[in-house]
């Protein structure tokens, strides 16, 4: 993870269709993590991101996904499954139409403050078995051209909590959510799906992902 002051980075944030709703993922820098949220720290998350609109409701829940790891491969699992929490706001309000979420988009983004409402558990730094995600980034337009692309994909096939999602200029994101696993048992299958993924050009990790990001700013 990139070296950076604060409590937590958010990652992938996108507007939901109805523009009254927005999901991301946080991810601790310190030794904190979080639970149910407060109003405070949702509220800190969505100004961070560029939303103004009041807040009505939000969910978190947690996962893992080696997308965020900093070395594939690395020695524990907890290391090449790290922890992360997918955060969804409701809004009192449509985010308006002119307001486009605040750049990076794949980078992370530092957001400070701590969530009241954790409290630090048995599993809160060891976790063999978790729900675990599969996050990969495609270089397309929309959402359905890279559902037709990988309509020969084994992992799809054999999948059906996936998402497809539209979260930046000529980037979709596919959220392939595996359920909770026993991560040793899963270790070897769950990176089959990886690299099937990395094969067809995903950026499968957030390093790659930072670099796609830079280089389509490049271009343009």
């Amino acid at each position: 993870m990139p070296d950076q002051e604060g409590s937590f980075s958010l990652w992938s944030p996108v507007i939901d269709d109805d523009r009254k709703g927005c999901r991301f993922d946080a991810r601790p820098y310190d030794f904190v993590q979080l639970s149910e949220g407060s109003s405070p720290l949702i509220r800190q998350f969505a100004t961070c991101l560029g939303i103004c609109e009041e807040i009505q409701e939000w969910r978190i829940s947690r996962f893992c996904s080696s997308y965020f790891a900093d070395t594939l491969g690395a020695d524990t699992i907890e290391d090449r499954y790290p922890l992360a929490w997918r955060v969804e706001v409701r809004f009192q309000t449509q985010v308006p139409q002119a307001i486009r979420l605040n750049r990076p988009i794949l980078s992370p983004r530092t957001c400070g403050d701590f969530d009241p409402t954790w409290l630090e558990a048995a599993n809160s730094w060891s976790w063999s078995q978790c729900d675990c995600h599969v996050i990969a980034n495609f270089l397309a337009t929309e959402p359905q051209d890279l559902r037709s692309r990988l309509a020969d994909s084994r992992a799809l096939r054999m999948q059906n909590n996936c998402e497809f999602l539209c979260i930046a200029d000529s980037v979709v994101q596919l959220r392939l959510q595996l359920g909770v696993l026993d991560l040793l048992k899963s270790d070897e299958t769950v990176n089959q799906i990886v690299q099937e993924f990395r094969t067809l050009g995903a950026a499968v990790d957030w390093e790659t992902s930072a670099r796609m990001e830079a280089e389509l700013q490049r271009y343009r």
